[in-house]
């Protein structure tokens, strides 16, 4: 029957368990409010959003993006492990609204805003009044502008867009079925859910482990075999046309053959380092980072059993069929249970593929806790008890607290943001990660600039300088840019890899010492032409690029010159060992 309030029966007492008998009010409450708190968080926050410098990763694949634009080929003249729906992302982006980091920060903010917008038309699809779907929406807004840049404007939260999308689909052919749409519209809808889940794959394959949980539990809800027989149809169908026309780009650009070389030779070095980065260190540090976040993931996963279970029971026993006051079947229990079931499912497959498939990096964790929050949303909307109303707004007052988008000395730049746009000053006010100092690399720039370098003319040792090659307007010397990674990941190619990089054109070594903890006597020290003093681990002088003289510093940037003698030949005293600690973690 439909009821004018919100009903929690006494009964319940499970903390995780969601009555989806209740119904929302009659007269949908306005979500006004809400939308001006998020006006304003955007008003404040935005600026300073945009203003934030990118990621090391991010540099890494507009580099990608800007190398294939003019003709380059992906995978063989920059290594990349992953698949390349990243690269193909960015260079269709930067083709539309430029270069600047600005430009890429507003996409981003873009993207942010559909998620949203998918995850207000799910809930809606089932019946949620407006006004808590709108404050979570607030919620996931205010989480994301909190972070630091490490987690914004990466493909782990982008793979979110397809995810929630497809979701959407779901839950629409799910209510197909139910209404004994012919199969034709079957096929096709799944057919359309299958190019999704597909370019999804081609952002990061992993998202193959929530999507085969989310259909197994729709295929749960639909019950009726011949359905979902033409439901797979369409999505195989789907799935195989967005594979086939990934695999053609590949093909026609030239990049299927050192595609398939880093599949099948260098990725699986790749998958089996990521366990190195489990440690105990690493995590406690990511935690410290996602603060208060990431305590949402383990109460979520509770709810999201408990969705399973529901949606389990519901089917086998039939108990989510609800009737108006005529006898007729409403079915907003059944979307109640379709919507928290596959967001469920969602959750614990991307618990799955972040803790048993990937390296423990923040960016890859934030989309679970992304879903962390939404699946405690769905939950507090669909039933709003008391307590939860308590502990939501306990754990708010907490995250506001600590919020950075609340720090008054960040705030003070907001002015600047509209003066000075991503200046390297403004980024070290606004950056949360302390590597590179911004100021400092400009310096180091213009230096580069004054000597007129060209393509193959700079080596960035350190992740963190990887934007210098944008920057500058040159590709690189080799493959490895991010090769303070790679050398560390791929041990056993180590000799391979440092061949390439001792055998390339360089005539400039650039290195972050903040990066490796070797800081110079004074911060602010300008050196040209000459050695500045600096106390080096024993050994690490006569290994590259230590071995070279310094023609320039700024702070902690320092740019070393390759004698012309040496950019043809090298020997085995130049090739580092393993890393032994953290002032030997730089060229390994």
């Amino acid at each position: 029957m439909i009821r004018d309030q919100w009903q929690v029966p006494p009964e319940v007492a499970d903390p995780t368990k969601v009555d989806f008998r209740v119904m929302p009010p009659a007269n949908d409450s306005s979500p006004g409010s809400a939308w001006l708190v998020l006006a304003l968080l955007l008003a404040t926050a935005g600026p300073l959003f945009v203003c934030l410098p990118l990621t090391n990763d991010t540099e890494v694949y507009d580099l990608q993006a800007w190398i294939f634009l003019r003709g380059g080929t992906l995978y063989a003249d920059v290594f990349e492990p992953n698949f390349p729906g990243i690269i193909w992302l960015h260079a269709l982006v930067r083709s539309v609204v430029g270069w600047s980091s600005e430009a890429l920060r507003l996409f981003d903010l873009g993207m942010l805003g559909v998620l949203l917008g998918l995850v207000w038309t799910s809930c809606r699809l089932a019946g949620l009044e407006r006004r808590p779907v709108a404050w979570l929406a607030v919620l996931l807004c205010f989480a994301y502008l909190s972070q630091s840049e490490w987690v914004q404007t990466q493909r782990d939260m982008w793979l979110l867009v397809p995810l929630t999308a497809a979701i959407c689909l779901r839950q629409l052919q799910i209510q197909r079925v139910r209404d004994s749409a012919a199969g034709r519209k079957l096929v096709l809808a799944g057919f359309v859910e299958g190019l999704v889940w597909g370019a999804g794959i081609w952002l990061k394959p992993y998202i193959v482990v929530p999507a085969g949980l989310v259909w197994l539990v729709s295929a749960l809800r639909m019950g009726q075999p011949r359905s979902i027989a033409r439901d797979v149809v369409g999505l195989l169908a789907g799935g195989l046309v967005a594979g086939g026309m990934g695999m053609a780009g590949l093909a026609a650009s030239g990049a299927w053959a050192p595609f398939w070389d880093v599949v099948s030779n260098w990725a699986p070095y790749y998958w089996e380092a990521r366990l190195d980065h489990w440690t105990r260190g690493r995590f406690i540090a990511m935690v410290y980072r996602l603060s208060p976040w990431i305590f949402v993931v383990p109460a979520a996963g509770l709810l999201a059993m408990s969705g399973i279970r529901r949606a389990v029971a519901a089917t086998l026993g039939g108990t989510d069929i609800e009737t108006d006051d005529a006898g007729i079947a409403t079915g907003s229990a059944d979307r109640r249970t379709d919507l928290f079931g596959l967001w469920s499912a969602a959750f614990l497959g991307w618990t799955v593929q972040v803790y048993g498939c990937q390296h423990l990096f923040d960016y890859v964790h934030w989309p679970l806790i992304w879903l962390a929050l939404v699946l405690a949303g769905l939950s507090a909307a669909i039933d709003p008890s008391g307590w939860k109303k308590v502990v939501v707004y306990a754990f708010l007052l907490l995250a506001i607290v600590f919020s950075p988008c609340i720090d008054l000395d960040r705030l003070a730049v907001w002015p600047r943001c509209f003066t000075e746009g991503s200046s390297p000053e403004v980024r070290n006010r606004l950056a949360l990660i302390p590597t590179p100092n911004w100021v400092d690399l400009a310096a180091a720039e213009a230096f580069l600039r004054e000597q007129h370098v060209a393509n193959g003319d700079v080596d960035t040792i350190n992740n963190s300088l990887v934007a210098l090659y944008r920057d500058l307007d040159i590709a690189p010397a080799h493959r490895f840019v991010f090769q303070e990674s790679v050398l560390m990941i791929l041990k056993p190619l180590r000799r391979e890899i440092w061949g390439e990089i001792l055998g390339g054109p360089q005539r400039y070594a650039v290195t972050d010492l903040a990066a490796v903890g070797l800081m110079p006597p004074r911060h602010d020290s300008r050196t040209e032409r000459g050695q500045t003093p600096l106390s080096l681990p024993p050994g690490l002088e006569k290994r590259y690029p230590w071995n070279l003289p310094v023609v320039f510093q700024a702070g902690t940037i320092v740019v070393r010159e390759r004698p012309p003698e040496s950019r043809t030949a090298s020997t085995s005293s130049d090739v580092p060992g393993p890393a032994r600690s953290r002032e030997d973690a730089l060229p390994n």
